[in-house]
């Protein structure tokens, strides 16, 4: 509830109450606004000691000594019209039969004696007053400067007056001027309603924000600060409003003269923005943003997975690659242990051998896990467009360019991985670029001036003799050393075949046609083995989908087998034996056991092994 006083002279106390409410009752006023009289027959300063309210509404001398103190309340003026001192002195000319008036008014308020003295035809002498006391003062110079037919002033004037047997006339306020308060009273009401509605608005934005925000007057006096910075800063205060910066905020901060600035903060590390408050041209204070670093870091990774969800998430893990053999264990290991370091690693290995799952594999086992995960193959895009992809570019940077510009590669994996696939076959032009964006650890988008900060963890990968190539000059050997730092080399799969136990079921699991189960006999996985897999396991990936269609039983035979890599081989097989061979081979195909096949053939089972091992390799 808002609460309005209106302070009334004792001796027009009933007037002045039945004037007021009918004011009030005619006036469109807030429900919330209550309106009240205070009556005073002593001092002003007496009466307002207590009182709670939000409004005072004065005139006269109550207004003047209000004026010059110092209250929690806003004062309002009742103002007095000229025209009412003008009806005063032509009442104390015509009631009083007066000649000789004097007149006591508020310093300050300016009248034209003469243009009065004319228009009523009597002698006006002014006295101004500011208080009691000095109307008191006043009064008695009057008195000693002669004999007056009458006084007109305010009611305190009018008492003194009474006293002494001098004929008054009060001076008294219309309508006009009654109304003209009430309704600035609510004026200011409403106006103050909608400041308060402003600056709760603006602190709940402020308290919402994550950054801490402090605002300085331009004396550095705190202003505002929100509870986010009074965290960072340590501070015991709850809000330290209105008080000099320099005793609570610390000497880092108070520093900081240029924007964007990193400071340290309880061992962490903070940013810090700085901007002045300009009125008319004119500096008034200054607005400072404080934000973790991390929390910007975060926030800008967040936005770069949020503009290229594809390709920012590894899927596989260590445990995804299967098999037992001691080559892939040993790179299994080797990949652990380089997940625990920070360093660039080059993956050599042939086509299908899984370079991407030890890739992914090594990122979310590494502390960048939770971070993106960028893959690019180097051979798959034209050379020309290479440096975009990987750079990024600014709108407009060239023909066909996104007006909005681009983010590159780099910057979309910054904090992860990225994962560069076939790196051999990256242009010599740009191996230049990249190798400084590796000692650097900054990039330049295309079109751009400025250099922009990255922290990426580079893998590489080639199924090429990429080493061959640094040395004939194919490929930059600088590039090449920096890119070697970890060297993990992966085993073909011919060099693994045992690992073809747990392999065919799993991708055979994979390629399960209509719910039927499929399974491979024993023969039909040992004749797999017997594969040269020039492609490895994206080869055998192939042939077990293939199988797994064909099938008609769900059972995978050695003759099923031999047919499929007949169709893989593009040709019949028994056109690559020798004659020996192919009867060895028209026996495989009629399902005869391997005793029966030694012995029509005359060897022993041993020799039947090898040879039908070396049938495998076409």
């Amino acid at each position: 509830m808002i609460k309005v006083a209106f302070i009334v002279p004792y001796t027009e106390e009933r007037d002045w109450v039945q004037f007021i409410d009918r004011i009030l009752q005619e006036t469109d006023s807030p429900t919330n606004v209550k309106f009240e009289i205070l009556c005073t027959e002593g001092r002003i300063e007496s009466l307002l000691t207590d009182w709670d309210g939000d409004f005072v509404i004065a005139r006269g001398l109550s207004y003047s000594v209000l004026k010059q103190g110092t209250y929690s309340f806003h004062l309002i003026e009742c103002p007095l019209p000229s025209m009412e001192i003008l009806k005063a002195v032509q009442e104390a000319k015509e009631d009083l039969c007066a000649h000789c008036v004097a007149l006591f008014i508020e310093k300050n308020h300016s009248i034209d004696l003469p243009f009065y003295e004319s228009l009523c035809h009597v002698q006006i002498d002014a006295f101004e007053v500011g208080n009691d006391d000095e109307a008191e003062t006043q009064f008695q110079r009057m008195e000693a400067m002669g004999s007056y037919d009458a006084v007109v002033g305010g009611y305190t004037v009018c008492r003194m007056a009474a006293e002494k047997n001098i004929p008054s006339i009060p001076l008294r306020i219309g309508e006009e001027a009654a109304r003209t308060a009430i309704h600035e009273a609510l004026s200011v009401i409403e106006g103050s309603r909608r400041e308060k509605q402003r600056n709760e608005r603006l602190n709940c934005m402020i308290e919402m924000m994550e950054e801490g925000i402090i605002s300085l007057d331009s004396h550095e006096n705190i202003l505002q600060i929100n509870q986010n910075c009074i965290r960072m800063l340590g501070l015991h205060q709850k809000k330290p409003v209105n008080t000099p910066a320099k005793d609570c905020i610390p000497k880092a901060v108070m520093e900081v003269r240029e924007d964007n600035t990193i400071i340290k903060l309880q061992n962490r590390d903070v940013l810090v923005r700085r901007n002045p408050i300009l009125v008319d041209g004119e500096k008034e204070g200054t607005v400072m943003v404080l934000q973790y670093v991390e929390a910007l870091q975060k926030a800008e990774i967040a936005v770069r997975q949020k503009l290229n969800e594809k390709g920012l998430v590894a899927k596989y893990q260590f445990r995804d690659i299967v098999g037992t053999s001691a080559p892939l264990q040993k790179a299994v290991e080797r990949a652990r242990r380089f997940a625990k370091t920070d360093s660039d690693v080059l993956i050599i290995g042939e086509s299908g051998t899984g370079k991407e799952l030890f890739a992914q594999s090594i990122h979310n086992d590494s502390d960048r896990r939770k971070q993106p995960f960028v893959a690019f193959n180097c051979g798959a895009i034209a050379p020309n467009l290479i440096e975009s992809e990987l750079f990024g570019y600014v709108g407009g940077a060239f023909t066909g360019a996104s007006r909005e510009g681009k983010l590159g590669l780099f910057e979309l994996a910054h904090k992860g991985t990225l994962f560069m696939d076939e790196i051999g076959e990256l242009p010599l032009s740009l191996q230049a670029s990249l190798l400084r964006v590796l000692q650097e650890k900054e990039i330049r988008r295309l079109g751009d001036d400025k250099i922009i900060p990255i922290d990426v963890r580079v893998i590489t990968a080639t199924n090429v003799d990429i080493h061959e190539k640094a040395r004939t000059g194919a490929f930059r050997p600088d590039l090449y050393y920096r890119l070697d730092i970890l060297h993990l080399a992966l085993p073909p799969l011919r060099s693994r075949v045992e690992d073809l136990d747990e392999l065919v079921p799993y991708l055979t699991r994979q390629f399960q046609c209509a719910g039927v189960p499929v399974q491979f006999t024993p023969e039909a996985v040992a004749c797999m083995k017997r594969w040269d897999w020039q492609g490895n396991v994206r080869q055998l990936r192939n042939i077990c989908q293939r199988l797994c269609v064909l099938t008609q039983t769900g059972i995978i035979t050695e003759a099923d087998v031999w047919e499929v890599l007949e169709d893989a081989a593009g040709r019949p097989v028994e056109n690559l034996l020798t004659p020996e061979e192919q009867q060895l081979y028209e026996l495989v195909r009629r399902k005869q056991s391997k005793a029966e096949l030694a012995k029509k053939l005359g060897v022993s089972r041993s020799t039947l092994w090898r040879k039908t091992k070396d049938i495998s390799k076409i």
